[in-house]
């Protein structure tokens, strides 16, 4: 899930609004880009799901809400 969101948040960002006549229907648009290593369709599908839900207006929380959930997963695995 964190990754899906994380990626979502990184396509909303390099990509803009969702939008279905310029993206298309799949995942083509941000395939290209790793996420995970040994990343899934399954993921790649997700984030887009997750992409199509994000406005323009959400975009500075995107990037707030990127900065903090990575910095909060790399603190919590620093402490494990």
């Amino acid at each position: 899930m964190t990754h899906a969101l994380l990626g979502s948040y990184a396509v909303q960002s390099l990509f803009g609004d969702y939008d279905p006549r310029e993206h298309g229907s799949g995942v083509q648009y941000f395939s290209h880009i790793n996420f995970a290593p040994q990343q899934s369709s399954e993921l790649l599908e997700q984030i887009a799901e997750m992409h199509k839900t994000h406005r323009s207006d959400f975009l500075q929380f995107t990037n707030c809400s990127y900065y903090f959930i990575t910095c909060n997963r790399y603190y919590t695995i620093l402490c494990i």
